[in-house]
C-alpha cells in the first residue's frame, strides 16, 4: 500500500493539473453556452435561464474533477521517473491536449455519431496510445530542455487563479443543483 501511495504526486502537484482542466472545461462551457443565451431568453424566464447556468457550471466541476482524476490515474501506468518527476508539466501538457481534443470533438460531435461500433472501440484505444506517446515524447523533451518544465510549470501555476474562481462558481451551481433536485422547483 505504500508504494502505491508514493506513486502519487503531492497536492501541490495536483492542482496545476486541476487548474488547466477547469481552465479549458470551464471557458469553454461558458462560451458555448453565453452563445445560446439570447434565443433562450425569448422563451424562457430569467430564473430558467439561470438555473441552466447552475448545471453547466455544476457539469463542467464534476468534469473537471473527473478528468483530473483521469490524468492522476494515467500516470500510475508509467514509472515515478517518467511522470512523478515532472507531474506538473507531464500533466498539465497531457490536460491541455485532452482539452482541445475534447473542444475540437464538440464542435464535429455530428461526425461521432456516424461512427461504426468498431471505430467507436478503436478510436479512444488509439487516443489512450497517442497519449502514452505523447507523455514519453514530452518527459525526453523535458529532459532534454529543462526550460521547457519551467515554462510549462510557470503557465499551469498561473491558472490557479482561474481554478480557485471557477470552482467556486462550480460550487454555487452544484449547490443549486443539489437544491432543486431535494426540494424540486
Amino acid at each position: 500500500m505504500k508504494s502505491i501511495q508514493s506513486r502519487f504526486p503531492s497536492r501541490q502537484q495536483l492542482l496545476p493539473v486541476f487548474a488547466i482542466f477547469t481552465f479549458f472545461g470551464f471557458s469553454w462551457s461558458l462560451y458555448r453556452m453565453f452563445w445560446y443565451v439570447p434565443s433562450w431568453l425569448e422563451y424562457l424566464s430569467v430564473w430558467k435561464v439561470l438555473t441552466i447556468v447552475a448545471y453547466v457550471l455544476a457539469f463542467a466541476l464534476v468534469e473537471s474533477l473527473t478528468m483530473s482524476g483521469f490524468v492522476l490515474l494515467f500516470s500510475l501506468f508509467f514509472p515515478g521517473q517518467i511522470f512523478k518527476a515532472n507531474y506538473i508539466a507531464l500533466g498539465s501538457s497531457l490536460a491541455g491536449l485532452i482539452s482541445l481534443a475534447a473542444i475540437l470533438i464538440q464542435r464535429k460531435i455530428n461526425l461521432v455519431y456516424r461512427l461504426t461500433l468498431r471505430q467507436l472501440a478503436v478510436y479512444p484505444l488509439a487516443f489512450l496510445l497517442g497519449m502514452a506517446l505523447f507523455v514519453l515524447v514530452l518527459s525526453w523533451l523535458f529532459w532534454r530542455f529543462p526550460i521547457l518544465v519551467r515554462i510549462v510549470n510557470s503557465i499551469a501555476e498561473r491558472m490557479t487563479l482561474f481554478a480557485y474562481l471557477y470552482v467556486s462558481l462550480g460550487l454555487v451551481g452544484m449547490l443549486v443543483v443539489i437544491g432543486r433536485n431535494l426540494f424540486g422547483s
